[in-house]
């Protein structure tokens, strides 16, 4: 008879799952924002070109749109650090 493989986890240390939390992070953001790049560069072609007519607010409005998400994903960060901050810091 053949011994079955185990199917035990193997030990990772808390810097290893650092790490491949980095990796991980590197992994999946990059295509994200290289995407975004390119749509935000699509999007500035079609306000600069001579092709459409647009006014003033609708320019406004998509920017004050996009600057929305931007400061957003800025605060998530903030107040992610600011909880490990607090966590850290509490002692009686």
């Amino acid at each position: 008879m053949s011994k079955k493989p185990s199917k035990e986890k193997k030990q990772t240390s808390p810097e290893e799952r650092e790490q491949m939390k980095k990796d991980n992070f590197e992994r999946v953001i990059t295509p994200r924002v290289n995407k975004l790049l390119n749509d935000f560069r699509l999007v500035k072609q079609v306000i600069g070109g001579n092709n459409y007519s647009m006014s003033e607010e609708q320019v406004n409005k998509i920017y004050l749109t996009l600057e929305k998400e931007l400061i957003s994903i800025n605060n998530i960060y903030i107040a992610r650090n600011k909880s490990k901050e607090q966590r850290e810091k509490f002692t009686l």
